[in-house]
């Protein structure tokens, strides 16, 4: 397995850390993306030896995955060994939710999954366990948002489907009607 000298590793191990020390403490967002070349595409992907100590706090990508790509070689290509490192996220205006139990009042009717987002169209399916894996035939019929304690359900309808809050809600979950 080929690496490059050591100076060349203090140099790329200086500019990540000039990279993150630059970046203004109050990004909204931070991906980092990573590289460093390896000899073939057969080289196994394995952390440098100067990987930083700090790396466990990074969401993301931790581990090294094969790529290629145009810088190595002079800029003519080659093997690579890539992540993405997130160290700086936005928090989002709007709730998420996973699997959640929906009411037509006062009867439960089946669990939506509404996979990490809070909206979901009519025509998305329900599910008959909490895992949501077991499709139980039914759709939703109306479009619903996640709206939880704290958010304001008639704004987020308007936000997904530009129409109201259902009034007739009766707010026995955090999953609510939007009007048609």
């Amino acid at each position: 397995m080929k690496r490059t000298g050591g100076i060349a590793a203090i140099g790329l191990a200086m500019a990540i850390t000039a990279a993150f020390l630059a970046a203004p403490a109050h990004s909204e967002t931070g991906v980092w993306h990573q590289a460093f070349e390896r000899s073939g595409p057969d080289e196994a992907c394995e952390a440098p030896p100067d990987e930083t100590p700090w790396q466990d706090s990074f969401r993301g990508q931790q581990e090294w995955t094969p790529s290629w790509a145009q810088w190595p070689n002079d800029g003519q290509g080659g093997w690579v060994c890539q992540r993405s490192v997130v160290w700086a996220t936005t928090a989002s205006p709007f709730p998420s939710a996973g699997c959640l139990l929906v009411f037509a009042s006062p009867n439960p009717v089946g669990y939506a999954n509404f996979q990490g987002g809070y909206s979901l169209p009519g025509s998305a399916q329900l599910y008959s366990d909490p895992a949501c894996t077991n499709l139980n035939g039914f759709g939703l019929g109306d479009p619903v948002v996640y709206a939880p304690p704290g958010f304001d359900a008639n704004a987020l309808c308007q936000q997904a489907f530009g129409l109201p809050a259902d009034d007739n809600n009766d707010r026995l979950s955090s999953v609510v009607g939007c009007e048609i």
